[in-house]
């Protein structure tokens, strides 16, 4: 299975020039991190298998690989400057569930 989400949007940036106003640069900067980081750039793929050993008892597993866009980072956390740097994400699930 395969997923990808690309907005259609490209990264904010200030048509005016700011630069002239005295202490404007640093929280203009942080305004446009907090607006550009809503965007989502992302591909997933997906390998994902279902066992039933017995009536009314399931084990599910699966394996997501994400590539994660830089500066598109909306659904993850980030830290350290990750956000300016493309990135991958493995995320394993393990689900057994049950009817009683």
């Amino acid at each position: 299975m395969y997923s990808r989400f690309r907005g259609d949007e490209s990264p904010y940036e200030s048509r005016a020039d700011w630069d002239s106003v005295p202490g404007i640069t640093g929280p203009r900067n942080a305004a446009l991190e907090i607006v550009n980081g809503v965007l989502i750039g992302q591909q997933t793929w997906s390998l994902g298998v279902r066992w039933d050993p017995v009536p009314r008892y399931a084990v599910k597993m699966q394996w997501d690989h994400t590539r994660v866009r830089k500066d598109q980072f909306a659904l993850w956390a980030h830290r350290d400057g990750r956000l300016h740097a493309d990135a991958t994400v493995n995320t394993f699930n393990f689900s057994p569930s049950f009817i009683f």
